[in-house]
This record gives structure tokens, C-alpha cells and sequence, in this order.
């Protein structure tokens, strides 16, 4: 029985790239992620990837290049802040939904946020560790 061999590339993260930076404005392809988990992809083409040890959320635009788009924030404020200064402890999972909203699940912080493309973040659903 022949096996089929598929093409495999790197969408988003490198090996020894730059680790000091976010990389953000970048092409995807060429920067780090670090600890990435689980990813989604809208209907616009963007995907999000939640960067546990960063404790960010990534967006790669549908034309490869990588941006924060919530999390990166210190202190415990996580009801109505801006989605860059959204305090994740370890973003796990991500999902979303049609109105634009981009959910993360929290595995440390054992909480759910709710993203906006609006800009605006909150805990959505758990109590923050």
C-alpha cells in the first residue's frame, strides 16, 4: 500500500528566533511563540493562538504577520479593560464566536475571558485564582 507524503510548513513561530521580543508587526513565520496551545481561525482568515507562557493571546493576520491581540497585562483588573492590558495567568484554549469575540480559557487563572474586536476584555465566565 503507497502512503501519501502531504507538504508540512511553519505558519507561525521559528527556532532560534529572537526570544526577547514579541515580535509584533512581524511576519509570523520568522518569530518566536512561546508555549503555544490551542488555535482558532476566524472567517476573515486571521488565527489566534494562545501563547501559555507569554501569557498572551497571538493573532496572525490573514497576510502573516503576528500581533498581540489581548493579554500582556499585570495586576488582577480583568472586568472591562483594554484587550493588551487583559492579565492572563496561562491562556490555554481559544474559540470564538460570530459577533467577532474570541474566547480563552485560562488553565492557571481557572477563568474564561471574553475578547472583544472592540479592544475591550473581561473575565467572562469562573472566579480568578
Amino acid at each position: 500500500m503507497a502512503r501519501a507524503t502531504l507538504p508540512t510548513s511553519t505558519y507561525a513561530g521559528q527556532t532560534g528566533a529572537t526570544i526577547d521580543t514579541l515580535g509584533d508587526g512581524r511576519t509570523a513565520q520568522t518569530q518566536y511563540l512561546s508555549t503555544p496551545r490551542q488555535i482558532w481561525k476566524d472567517t476573515s482568515g486571521n488565527i489566534y493562538v494562545a501563547d501559555s507562557s507569554r501569557g498572551r493571546v497571538r493573532m496572525v493576520s490573514s497576510s502573516g504577520i503576528l500581533s498581540t491581540f489581548c493579554g500582556g497585562g499585570t495586576g488582577t483588573s480583568d472586568l472591562s479593560v483594554a484587550n493588551t492590558a487583559f492579565p492572563f495567568i496561562s491562556p490555554w484554549g481559544v474559540t470564538g464566536d460570530n459577533s467577532g469575540n474570541v474566547y480563552v480559557t485560562d488553565y492557571s487563572g481557572h477563568f474564561i475571558a471574553q475578547c472583544s474586536m472592540s479592544g475591550i476584555s473581561s473575565r467572562y465566565i469562573g472566579v480568578r485564582n
